[in-house]
């Protein structure tokens, strides 16, 4: 597992998240997204391998970062 705090700047402000991946059994990975490392889930997946989890963690928070920065 670990943990990764990514940073998006917006015209509202900065969006930080702490995102955790995680090898699941089976094969695969899983993230899971928080605005801080106690907080509530705002996003989460799965995925094959690393590469693809951490491409769709970057698409969803480009996505996201508006509705974060609220």
């Amino acid at each position: 597992m670990r943990d990764e705090l990514i940073r998006r700047e917006t015209p509202s402000g900065t969006v930080r998240v702490v995102v955790a991946y995680a090898r699941v059994r089976g094969g695969g990975w899983l993230w899971i997204a928080r605005r801080t490392p106690s907080g509530p889930i705002v996003g989460q997946g799965r995925g094959a391998t690393y590469e693809i989890v951490r491409a769709a963690v970057e698409e969803w928070l480009e996505q996201e970062s508006e509705a974060l920065t609220r």
